[in-house]
């Protein structure tokens, strides 16, 4: 601030301009070479912040605007990665991934309601595939299981007997409804007996 006060001053004084324009290159020098540290070491949120730094002070900087496109394109292709292992229901492996999305971005919002989701529905996996649904079969809890299953194939998360276990929960749950609608026509008709049977 106070060179530039004593360049104002004495505007026509040739030795305080050129310093004054020595000074902003030694500025851009160092801000690119900031910017170009940070990049390498893998710091691309800093990095960003630095060579943005520097296209303000030189709009036309080619280097910086490279930079920044890759460190957008680095960005979008991690997240984009994690998306794809979403939709093929690789739920744990997606969480994972944006785990690491998020040690290099940590400022990236999208990545961090993703995570929650992710981890959120992977823990919902885990408690089910194979040992949760198998309790629920043994248990005889088929509406439960029906809706458990239905719930991982929206997930896209596959498995091997799934086709079978919902035929199977479907069926008995058919027959459950038709037992119950036995003996609630055995109930109005006035035979408790036959109901009962029914019933056990």
């Amino acid at each position: 601030p106070e060179l530039e006060a004593t360049v104002h001053a004495y505007a026509d004084h040739a030795p305080l301009l050129e310093m004054r324009i020595r000074l902003r290159e030694l500025s851009r020098e160092s801000r690119r070479d900031r910017a170009d540290r940070a990049f390498q070491s893998g710091q691309l949120v800093l990095a960003e912040e630095y060579y943005r730094e520097l296209k303000q002070l030189e709009p036309l900087c080619v280097v910086a605007s490279e930079r920044l496109q890759e460190i957008e394109s680095r960005r979008a292709s991690a997240f984009a990665r994690c998306r794809e292992l979403v939709g093929r229901g690789s739920y744990k492996r997606a969480a994972e991934e944006l785990q690491q999305l998020l040690q290099v971005f940590p400022g990236h919002a999208e990545a961090v309601l993703e995570l929650q989701r992710c981890s959120g529905i992977a823990a919902r996996i885990q408690t089910l595939v194979p040992d949760g649904l198998r309790e629920l079969r043994r248990q005889r809890k088929f509406l439960q299981l029906e809706r458990e299953l239905i719930w991982l194939r929206d997930q896209r998360v596959p498995l091997r007997n799934f086709d079978e276990w919902l035929t199977q929960a479907r069926e008995r749950i058919q027959k459950a409804n038709a037992l119950f609608q036995n003996a609630e026509s055995e109930v109005r008709s006035g035979r408790l007996r036959q109901a009962q049977k029914i019933a056990d």
